[in-house]
C-alpha cells in the first residue's frame, strides 16, 4: 500500500520544492519507493506540446523566467485571471470598491513585482478572466465579465437575465489606464477563445 514518505529534512523539502518551481513545461508522473508525485519536467514547451487532446503547455518567453497562459491548444488563447507580458503583470483580484485589475512591473533579476497601476471595474459585473492584446503601438486587455447564475438549466427565466460584459482597456500606460470600449451581451458566459485579431464568446 502506497504510503506518506518523509523529508530526511528542512532544507530537502525547500530543495524539492524550490526545484519544481524553477522547472518548466512538461507535466509528468515521477514514482520513487511506490509513491507518484506530480512535477514539472525540464523539457522545453515546444517538444511537450501534445497535438492530441490533452493540455499543451504554452511555449515560455525567452528568457525562461515567464510563460504564457496553458493552452489546450496551441495557437489560441484562452482567458485567464493573471496575463503577462514578459516585463509587465496583469492581474485580476477583489478589493474594498469590488473587482479590480493591478499591473506590475517585473524584476526578474530579483524575483520582485512592484505596481504600476490599478483600475476597479463597475460593482454590477466580476471579470472573472483577460485576454491581453500587444502591438507596436499599444497593449490593450479585454475583461470578461458575467453575472453567474446558479439556478436549474430549466429555469428559462433565469437565463434569459442574465448579461455578459466585455470591457477593452487601454494599459501602454499603468499608471493611466482608460477604457476604449465596453460591449454587453445577453446571456450567461460560458466560454471564449481569441484567435488571432478575433475573439469568440459563447453565451447561454
Amino acid at each position: 500500500m502506497d504510503s506518506l514518505v518523509r523529508f530526511s529534512s528542512g532544507q530537502a523539502m525547500e530543495a524539492w520544492l524550490k526545484e519544481g518551481m524553477q522547472a518548466t513545461s512538461t507535466q509528468a508522473f515521477y514514482s520513487k519507493n511506490n509513491v507518484q508525485t506530480f512535477f514539472f519536467a525540464t523539457d522545453t514547451a515546444a517538444t511537450a506540446a501534445n497535438t492530441g487532446s490533452t493540455v499543451a503547455l504554452a511555449e515560455a518567453s525567452a528568457s525562461g523566467r515567464t510563460s504564457t497562459t496553458n493552452l489546450q491548444e496551441l495557437g489560441v488563447d484562452e482567458a485567464d485571471v493573471i496575463k503577462t507580458s514578459g516585463d509587465m503583470l496583469y492581474m485580476l483580484k477583489g478589493c474594498d470598491t469590488g473587482a479590480c485589475l493591478d499591473i506590475s512591473n517585473l524584476d526578474s533579476a530579483n524575483a520582485q513585482a512592484t505596481i504600476a497601476g490599478s483600475h476597479a471595474f463597475d460593482k454590477s459585473m466580476t471579470p472573472n478572466g483577460l485576454y491581453l492584446v500587444e502591438s507596436a503601438e499599444s497593449k490593450q486587455l479585454v475583461a470578461l465579465s458575467g453575472q453567474g447564475y446558479y439556478g436549474g438549466w430549466f429555469s428559462i427565466w433565469g437565463w434569459g437575465e442574465q448579461k455578459t460584459a466585455l470591457e477593452f482597456l487601454d494599459v501602454s500606460n499603468p499608471a493611466n489606464i482608460s477604457r476604449t470600449e465596453s460591449l454587453t451581451i445577453d446571456g450567461s458566459l460560458v466560454s471564449s477563445r481569441r484567435v488571432g485579431d478575433h475573439l469568440y464568446v459563447v453565451t447561454r
